[in-house]
């Protein structure tokens, strides 16, 4: 890829890393899958599968996401931001996200919890009995799951307590920091 195909300097710059000579192996450890950065890690594991555009729009995600994996601005904003600054449309520029949100680590670059949490459980591999459930306890009783109350969660979700307890155990099971 050209350089100017590359997403923005700033995802390059590796915390205690020098690229000017001191470290000549820098890029060779990131393509390597080396880097202790998670973000240059998924752009690492995702440079086999995007073309340059693909790539500099999740680098953009990802160049907006917070500690915890999360949107650091509101996404709606962020796709007008994007879009200006990648010359591509919003459509695609989501499409992408939605890929990070679905990748691995499942969950990152979701606009909150509950997007969070649900791109996670949809990640689960194989048959996963409690994931129907989890999910709608993720988008309808995310405020009753902070008590862990399972008699007001079964009361709400109208299904009986060992079933709940079973989604409960799941979701408590996923990262709310991907």
């Amino acid at each position: 890829a050209a350089f100017d195909e590359l997403p923005e300097s700033s995802m390059w710059d590796v915390r205690g890393a020098s690229w000017s000579g001191d470290d000549e192996d820098g890029l060779q450890r990131i393509a390597d899958g080396e880097s202790s950065d998670p973000h240059l890690r998924i752009l690492a594991r995702l440079a086999h599968e995007l073309d340059a555009d693909a790539l500099a729009m999740a680098a953009f995600w990802l160049e907006h996401c917070d500690d915890a994996g999360y949107l650091a601005a509101p996404l709606t904003a962020l796709l007008e931001l994007g879009a200006a600054q990648l010359g591509c449309n919003a459509a695609a520029l989501e499409a992408v996200r939605q890929r990070l949100l679905a990748g691995d680590p499942a969950g990152v670059a979701a606009a909150d919890l509950r997007e969070c949490l649900r791109a996670q459980l949809d990640a689960l591999p194989g048959r996963v009995p409690a994931r129907a459930l989890a999910r709608r306890l993720v988008d309808s009783a995310l405020d009753l799951l902070a008590g862990q109350n399972i008699v007001a969660l079964a009361r709400h979700l109208q299904r009986d307590e060992a079933d709940v307890h079973e989604a409960v155990r799941l979701v408590l099971s996923l990262d709310p920091r991907p």
